[in-house]
């Protein structure tokens, strides 16, 4: 599995493998688990207390380290997957969080930063995730139009390659204030760094990081 798989995927299946090892017995055989230790074990897990995401995480888990057991590695037999059957639990729908817009002038009342400012209002405004932010060029702002575009980014010469998670692009109104702020941020931009969010020496040090990267590779 090393090499097939991300670190961070790597050490959920070894966490996941090690708590069921430890529920059913370590002394176990392979080919006597059946679907009541997997049953029991998810018992146990939600009486422990565990989110019910997190429990639904362990079984799609252990459901796919099982087939890998079946298909390609052949220690079990096909149809033998005791988490086959096991169905993942409802989870409640829980309402979303939100800060209230008396919260967010509360924090400009203490913060008068034109970039923290133009951040934040933009985030609150347009419901950003901090990276489709921070990838933000000013191409990506239509002052006229009063939007602002998430969508792919190609590599270039002073621009990074990115993609939207999900690869999901998107236009998204935002409001005056936010358009005004942007502005002024704009106006006290460097000439030259086509990035909303990242400041000049940041951007450089990125470029000059990615050239390095792109000599030792040959390219």
């Amino acid at each position: 599995m090393v090499g097939q798989k991300a670190h961070t995927t790597l050490k959920d299946h070894l966490q996941a493998l090690r708590l069921f090892a430890e529920h059913v017995g370590w002394r176990t055989v392979l080919e006597q688990i059946s679907p009541r230790h997997a049953e029991s074990f998810v018992a146990r897990r939600l009486a422990d207390g565990l989110a019910t995401g997190t429990v639904n995480k362990d079984i799609r888990t252990l459901r796919g380290i099982f087939n890998l057991a079946i298909e390609p590695r052949g220690y079990l037999m096909e149809g033998t997957n005791p988490f086959a059957k096991i169905k993942e639990r409802r989870m409640a729908v829980k309402s979303p969080k939100y800060v209230p817009p008396k919260d967010l002038n509360k924090v400009f009342e203490k913060c008068r930063n034109l970039w923290w400012r133009a951040f934040l209002t933009l985030a609150y405004t347009s419901a950003g995730r901090r990276d489709e932010l921070l990838n933000l060029i000013w191409s990506d702002i239509d002052f006229e139009k009063q939007n602002v575009s998430f969508v792919p980014k190609k590599a270039s010469r002073l621009v990074l390659t990115w993609q939207p998670k999900n690869h999901e692009s998107r236009v998204v109104p935002i409001p005056a204030e936010a358009i005004q702020l942007l502005a002024n941020l704009q106006t006290e931009s460097e000439e030259g760094n086509p990035y909303v969010f990242v400041s000049t020496r940041r951007w450089k040090h990125i470029l000059k990081r990615r050239f390095r990267r792109n000599m030792a590779a040959g390219l």
